[in-house]
């Protein structure tokens, strides 16, 4: 018989607090909405204030004083002020919503809201969300059938589809919420998706049901919404302000911040000499004296990825800027945080609705990514290199003698870049151009 005795062991995990998550969150807002969401900071906070001289941060300065961020004014005076300071609302929209309905929530476990709210910060404009369970419950020390409860009370919010992983996990959601009667419908989805694009025959000889019943189940399906998310974007026809310059001087391409959109933000001058006998006042101002000093410390860390990011990607794709679109090499979020120090999800916050200000023009930073097509004898070419010299191809082709998909995959592969017809047909309505039958039917300007 053993006899119990007790053991000690040591692993490393990962913990990612609330002011960690934070910080992430402002690493992923564009220059834009990190105006707002600093200026909402400032409303909450006294030791902040927007810097009118361009001094943005005075770190330093904060942290030389210690704790001496008090000045002479008496302390009930500042207490009622800063108390009845108005927090304006945070503006609607997707991620906003979500919160709003997890703050409100009675069915969901303490334990998980955190979980919750950490899923809701990995969706994106779509309504998808980005991460497996394995990695946010590594991330919370959490257990996965944790990180999976949460994701799936996440996925039982406004809008229906929300916390999909992609199309057809939000169609399956949205059959679930809106349409629990349309079985041929979920059926489509769960066991016939791979069929739904060769049409309703297919279908129907797949699942042995006739086409009209087929035809009533894609309607169902037409009905349900691709981007669950969108309809609570705020803003749909938004204008567009780059978060980072690229300029060449010298022969040499040099990445800055686009400075008229970053927030401008100091410690409160009024307060650095403060001191209160209050403990209430005392302990108020220690905290947002530790929020203040985060807060500029992330900003500062923010412009140093986003410019570290956006030299990694300007190194990878000098061709593109010398050359034009058929030079874009492939790119991944990988290759950037490998070469950069970073993982791949702090890259994806980083580029995500962020825009730079190019000698090519204003790009989204997502635009240099791009997958890999083989080329013959060659190193491998971006997938929108390809889609360039497509829309190259279709662009000089004869009026009214317009090109096959089949034609344009030869001419590629004779040109050293190996691609099929259906790649070609993908590719081209991703460029939003029809096929050669309805090109052929437009009627040429007189």
């Amino acid at each position: 018989m053993t006899s119990p005795r007790l053991a000690l062991s040591l692993t490393q995990r990962v913990h990612v607090g609330s002011e960690v998550r934070k910080a992430l969150h402002l690493l992923q807002l564009p220059g834009i909405e990190l105006q707002a969401e600093v200026r909402r900071e400032i409303m909450e906070n006294p030791c902040l204030e927007i810097d009118d001289e361009g001094e943005e941060g005075l770190l330093e300065w904060g942290e030389a004083k210690g704790d001496r961020l008090f000045g002479t004014h008496r302390p009930d005076q500042l207490w009622e002020e800063w108390t009845s300071r108005e927090i304006p609302a945070p503006p609607d929209g997707l991620r906003p919503h979500l919160r709003r309905q997890i703050a409100l929530s009675a069915a969901l476990r303490p334990s998980l809201r955190e979980v919750a709210e950490y899923w809701v910060e990995n969706i994106d404009d779509r309504g998808y969300v980005h991460g497996s369970a394995e990695e946010v419950a590594q991330a919370l020390e959490v257990t996965t059938p944790e990180a999976v409860d949460a994701l799936r009370f996440v996925q039982s919010l406004d809008p229906p589809g929300v916390g999909a992983t992609d199309l057809r996990d939000s169609l399956r959601l949205q059959l679930e919420r809106l349409h629990p009667e349309a079985r041929l419908a979920r059926q489509i989805v769960e066991e016939a998706w791979h069929v739904l694009p060769k049409g309703l025959l297919r279908l129907s000889l797949h699942l042995g049901e006739p086409v009209e019943e087929i035809r009533r189940a894609i309607g169902v399906l037409s009905s349900l919404s691709p981007r669950p998310g969108h309809e609570f974007d705020p803003d749909p026809v938004r204008a567009i302000w780059p978060d980072v310059v690229v300029r060449e001087l010298e022969g040499e391409f040099v990445v800055t911040m686009e400075e008229a959109i970053q927030p401008r933000v100091r410690w409160s001058p009024s307060l650095a000499e403060f001191q209160s006998a209050d403990p209430d006042v005392s302990r108020f101002l220690t905290e947002k004296r530790r929020s203040a000093r985060w807060i500029l410390r992330a900003l500062q860390r923010r412009r140093r990825t986003l410019v570290l990011v956006t030299e990694a990607i300007v190194s990878n794709q000098e061709r593109f800027f010398r050359e034009g679109p058929e030079a874009l090499r492939p790119l991944t979020l990988k290759d950037i945080g490998g070469s950069v120090g970073l993982h791949e999800s702090t890259v994806a916050r980083v580029t995500q609705d962020k825009y730079a200000d190019t000698p090519r023009g204003i790009l989204p930073l997502r635009y240099f990514f791009s997958g890999r097509v083989r080329k013959a004898g060659h190193e491998d070419v971006a997938a929108r290199a390809v889609k360039e010299r497509i829309r190259e191809i279709i662009r000089e082709e004869e009026a009214g003698k317009p090109i096959s998909d089949q034609t344009i995959a030869e001419r590629l592969t004779y040109e050293g870049i190996r691609i099929a017809r259906r790649t070609v047909a993908k590719y081209r309505d991703q460029l939003g151009i029809p096929r050669a039958q309805l090109r052929g039917l437009a009627v040429p300007a007189a």
